[in-house]
Formats: C-alpha cells, sequence, structure tokens
C-alpha cells in the first residue's frame, strides 16, 4: 500500500493488540501501521513477530539511525531491511515491460492500461 491519507494508520494500535499470536510483514510503507502500537505488540508478546522492510525514520544521507523512535529494532522477534522487499530481478524486469506498455498504450491510443489514480494518490 502506498501511504495516503486513507491509508496512514489503517492497522490502528487496537488492531495490532488484537492480533495475539500473528505475524506481520509490512513491505508497504511506515505509516500504514501504527508506530506505537506495533512497538506495544511486540513488547507485550502478542504479536509473534514483525517483518519490516519499511522503516518509521530514516537518518539523514551517510550517518546511521534507528527503525523508529521506539527500540523496535532491539526486540528479538523483529526482522528489518532497508525497504527493499520489493527489490528484485524479477520485479525490476515486470516493472520494464509495464512501462513499455504503458507507453505503447499511449503511443496508439492516446491512454495507458496503468494510470495513475491522482485522486487516490497513486
Amino acid at each position: 500500500l502506498p501511504a495516503t491519507p486513507l491509508t496512514e494508520g489503517l492497522l490502528s494500535r487496537e488492531i495490532l493488540l488484537s492480533m495475539k499470536d500473528k505475524f506481520l510483514v509490512n513491505v508497504g510503507r511506515g505509516s500504514i501501521v501504527d508506530e506505537a502500537g506495533l512497538y506495544e505488540a511486540l513488547e507485550k508478546k502478542i504479536l509473534k513477530g514483525a517483518a519490516i522492510d519499511t522503516w518509521y525514520t530514516y537518518p539523514p544521507v551517510g550517518k546511521v539511525g534507528a527503525p523508529s523512535r521506539f527500540p523496535i529494532n532491539k526486540l528479538p522477534q523483529v526482522i528489518l531491511s532497508p525497504h527493499v522487499g520489493g527489490s528484485t530481478n524479477q520485479a525490476t524486469l515486470k516493472a520494464v515491460d509495464v512501462t513499455i506498455a504503458n507507453m505503447r498504450d499511449y503511443l496508439r491510443t492516446g491512454t495507458c492500461r496503468n494510470e495513475a489514480d491522482l485522486s487516490a494518490m497513486y
């Protein structure tokens, strides 16, 4: 999911605290999952674990920093990656194919099969 006003906090503290013995995987955007609620659910061991490919805080270029205002990265049941979960050779090739198809469609018909929905912000 992209970060938009409609997706912000989609997984609220209340939802996270109800996810007993579940695993959370976030490869979208950090703001989709309530940051404090995620930490609380992990710290209290309500969530069995989390794999987080998107961070809440990003350090300035050339600096090292934590992924959150909370010590999520110190919890043993958390796996972190620096927002590269979708960066595979297959995903890159697919993106090139879709881009070329969009360009061909536009040049032929003036429309694209995959248009951005600006009102939804993606």
